[in-house]
C-alpha cells in the first residue's frame, strides 16, 4: 500500500466534488455549503454571499422549509466558521455585520441535545471565540476568552469520554458523518496544536470503526440513529441532494475511492473539501490490507443523550456508567451479518430511557455484489411513527422496545414480543426490507426468523414463522 499515492489521488477527488458543488443549484443551498465553496475560489462571488448572507440572517428570516429555527441553527454556524477564517475581510461590511450579529448576539446552540449537536455547539463556541477574541458574547453574557476557554474544557472531556467508551450514535451512517465534517472543521482553524492532534486522532478513529463493520465502503450490521433512505440503500447513504450533506458511504469514497463498481458519489462535505486531514497510515492499511473472513466485537456505552449538552451533567453520565450496547459483526468476502446481541436496560425512572433503540437499526445481512448495494435483509417491526417519524416503517424501535436480536457468522434470529397500545402496528406484520404479512393478529404477537448462510449469497436460504399468539 502507498500511502503517499493514495492521498495524492484523494487529491484528485477533493477537486471533483469541488466542482460538483461549484455547479450546484444556489437555490437549494440551505446552509451556504456550496456558497462557501464559491467564495474561497472566487468564483460566482457575488451570487455566493447573496446565499451565504442568507444563512448568515438565520434567525432574521423564515426557515427555508418552515422547521424551527432553534433545530439546526448549529449546522448553518458551523459552516459560516469557514467564512469567518477563510475570506472575512473580503466580504461586503453588510454580510460582515450579519455574521457578526449571528456568532455574537444569537443563540446558535441547537434546542437539539444529540451527540453530534452538542460536540458541534462546543466546537462553533470555542472557533467562534478564537476568532472574535476581543468581543462579548451578548446571547451568553460572556466574553470571548470565557467562552473560549469553557468550551474548550467541554471538548477535551467529550472527546475523552469518546474515545473510552465509544460514540452513543454508534456507527451513524449519517451522523458520524457529521461527527466528522465537525472533528475536520475544528482541525482546520484551532490555533491550539494538542486539539488538532486529538481532532485527527478521533477522524482516525471514527473511520477505523467504519471500515472495519464495511466492505468497499458499504457499512454493514447494526447501526444507531439510521434513516430510511440508507437502511435501504447502502450505497446511497447521504441525504436529499438538496442539503448537500454527506455520508459514511460517501467519506470511504472520499478517502479511500470507490470500489467493487459500486458507484463514486461526486461530493462530500464543505468542511472536509476545505480541510487538509488525510487518514493515517495505519487508516489507510486497515481499510486496504485487511483479509476476510473476521470477526468484530465492540462494547458501546448506553448512551445518556443529556449528559452532554451546553454543558456536562456528570450525575447522569454516572447514572448509566458500566451499561453497555454489545455489537457483533462478521465479514467476509461475499457478505456481512452484524447486530445488536445485548443491550442493557436503562436504570428505572432514567431520564435518558426514552432513547432506547432509538432510530436504531437492530441487524443486517448484506450481500454484496447485487443492485448497487441494494441487497440488504433485516428485520423490522413498524410501530407508530409519530414524533419525527423515529419509529418508523423501516428504523428505530423507541417506545417499544419488542425485538431481541442475535447474529453470529452465519445465523441470525429475530424475536418480537409486540404490545398492544400503544406502540402495536397499526396492521398485523414484521417484515423485512418488503412486507411480510403474518397470520397472527397485530397485538401480542411473536415473530421469529431464522435464516442460514452458506459460502456466498446464491446459495443463501431462509425460513420464517410465528411462534405464539394472544
Amino acid at each position: 500500500m502507498d500511502h503517499a499515492g493514495m492521498k495524492a489521488a484523494q487529491a484528485a477527488r477533493r477537486e471533483k466534488a469541488f466542482a460538483y458543488m461549484l455547479a450546484s443549484d444556489p437555490a437549494l443551498d440551505m446552509y451556504a455549503y456550496a456558497a462557501i465553496l464559491r467564495l474561497a475560489r472566487g468564483v460566482d462571488v457575488e451570487m455566493a454571499e447573496k446565499q451565504m448572507k442568507r444563512t448568515a440572517d438565520w434567525f432574521d428570516l423564515p426557515h427555508p422549509t418552515g422547521r424551527d429555527p432553534r433545530g439546526e441553527c448549529d449546522f448553518a454556524a458551523l459552516n459560516l466558521l469557514h467564512a469567518l477564517y477563510l475570506f472575512y475581510d473580503r466580504l461586503t461590511a453588510d454580510t460582515r455585520a450579519s455574521l457578526d450579529r449571528f456568532f455574537l448576539t444569537r443563540n446558535f446552540l441547537s434546542k437539539f441535545g444529540s451527540e453530534n449537536h452538542a460536540l458541534m455547539g462546543g466546537v462553533v463556541r470555542l472557533l467562534a471565540a478564537q476568532f472574535y477574541k476581543d468581543h462579548h458574547f451578548e446571547q451568553f453574557g460572556m466574553t470571548a476568552s470565557a467562552v473560549y476557554d469553557e468550551a474548550k474544557a467541554y471538548i477535551l472531556e467529550f472527546l475523552d469520554y469518546r474515545a473510552r467508551r465509544g460514540w452513543g450514535e454508534f456507527d451513524s451512517c449519517g451522523y458520524n458523518a457529521e461527527d466528522l465534517a465537525i472533528l475536520n472543521t475544528l482541525y482546520s482553524y484551532t490555533e491550539d496544536a494538542g486539539l488538532k492532534k486529538l481532532a485527527a486522532m478521533h477522524m482516525d478513529v471514527l473511520l477505523l470503526d467504519m471500515i472495519v463493520d464495511s466492505r468497499c465502503g458499504l457499512h454493514g450490521g447494526a447501526h444507531g440513529r439510521i434513516y430510511p433512505n440508507v437502511a435501504l440503500n447502502s450505497a446511497f447513504q447521504s441525504g436529499p441532494p438538496k442539503f448537500f450533506h454527506a455520508s459514511t458511504y460517501t467519506y470511504y469514497c472520499y478517502y479511500f475511492g470507490a470500489e467493487g463498481g459500486y458507484p463514486e458519489p461526486p461530493m462530500t462535505h464543505t468542511a472536509a473539501i476545505l480541510s487538509d486531514y488525510y487518514p493515517s497510515e495505519i487508516v489507510c492499511r486497515v481499510a486496504k490490507n485487511r483479509t476476510y473472513p473476521y470477526e468484530n466485537r465492540e462494547r458501546r456505552h448506553l448512551h445518556q443523550t443529556r449528559g452532554f449538552r451546553d454543558a456536562i451533567n456528570h450525575e447522569l453520565l454516572v447514572s448509566v456508567e458500566g451499561l453497555s450496547i454489545d455489537k457483533y459483526t462478521y465479514v467476509c468476502e461475499d457478505y456481512m451479518l452484524g447486530g445488536v446481541n445485548h443491550q442493557d436496560d436503562y436504570p428505572e425512572n432514567n431520564i435518558g430511557s426514552w432513547y432506547a433503540h432509538h432510530e436504531q437499526h437492530e441487524w443486517e445481512l448484506t450481500l454484496l455484489g447485487r443492485g448497487e448495494g441494494r441487497a440488504k435483509i433485516f428485520s423490522h417491526h413498524p410501530g407508530t411513527p409519530g414524533y419525527y417519524q423515529i419509529h418508523n416503517q423501516w428504523t428505530g424501535d423507541s417506545f417499544c422496545n419488542c425485538g431481541t436480536h442475535f447474529c453470529t457468522k452465519d445465523t441470525a434470529i429475530s424475536m418480537y414480543d409486540i404490545k398492544n397500545e400503544p406502540y402495536a402496528a397499526p396492521v398485523g406484520y414484521v417484515h423485512r426490507r418488503r412486507r411480510i404479512p403474518l397470520s397472527t393478529p397485530a397485538s401480542m404477537q411473536t415473530f421469529r426468523w431464522h435464516f442460514s448462510m452458506k459460502k456466498c449469497w446464491r446459495k443463501t436460504t431462509f425460513s420464517y414463522a410465528t411462534i405464539g399468539s394472544s
